[in-house]
C-alpha cells in the first residue's frame, strides 16, 4: 500500500519588512497626533461642537493614514509576496503598541475623551471604529506597496537586461 504525502507551503511573514513598517506607522501616528494637538482638535480643550466633531474625525482617520503608510512601506520593502499578510501584521504590531500606550495612560485618554464630549461607551466605540478603519488602511497600503514593489522589480529587471546587452562577449578560445 503506497502512502502519498502532500507538502503545503504556508505564507510567511517577512518580519524584516513588517517591523520597519510598524515603526513607521507608530511614528506617523505620533506626528499626526501632535499636529492635531497643535491645531487644537487633538487636545483636551476642544470647546465648540465644531472642534469636537473635527477632533473625532481626526482621531478616527489618523490611524488610517498611519497604517496605510506603514503597510505600504512594509510591502515595498518586503516585495509582493504575501503583501496582505505583511500589511496585516503591521496593523497587528501597531495595534499592540497603541494598546500598550492606552493602557499605560488610561487616565489621560479618558480625560481627553471627556474633554471632547465623549462618554466612556462612545469613546470605546470610536476607538474600535478607528482600529477597523486602520485595518482598512493596512490593506489599502498593502495594495499600494505591492504596486511599488512590482514597479521596482520590473525596473531592476530592465537594468539587468541593459547591462547584459552592454557587456561585451568573452572571446572563445579553441
Amino acid at each position: 500500500m503506497a502512502i502519498e504525502t502532500m507538502e503545503v507551503s504556508l505564507p510567511r511573514v517577512r518580519w524584516e519588512s513588517v517591523i520597519p513598517g510598524a515603526f513607521c506607522a507608530v511614528a506617523i501616528q505620533i506626528v499626526l497626533g501632535l499636529f492635531g494637538a497643535a491645531f487644537g482638535f487633538g487636545g483636551e480643550s476642544a470647546g465648540t461642537a465644531g472642534y469636537q466633531t473635527l477632533s473625532g474625525i481626526w482621531e478616527t482617520l489618523t490611524p488610517l493614514v498611519a497604517i496605510f503608510i506603514g503597510a505600504a512601506v512594509a510591502v515595498s520593502l518586503g516585495g509582493r509576496r504575501n503583501a496582505y499578510l505583511n500589511g496585516f501584521m503591521v496593523w497587528c504590531v501597531f495595534l499592540a503598541a497603541v494598546a500598550f500606550y492606552l493602557a499605560r495612560d488610561l487616565g489621560a485618554v479618558t480625560a481627553r475623551a471627556e474633554a471632547i464630549g465623549l462618554t466612556g461607551a462612545t469613546a470605546a466605540a470610536l476607538a474600535g471604529l478607528s482600529a477597523l478603519i486602520g485595518l482598512a488602511g493596512a490593506f489599502f497600503g498593502s495594495a499600494i506597496g505591492k504596486r511599488v514593489a512590482r514597479y521596482e522589480l520590473s525596473r531592476r529587471r530592465e537594468e539587468r537586461e541593459e547591462e547584459e546587452l552592454e557587456r561585451p562577449e568573452a572571446p572563445v578560445h579553441h
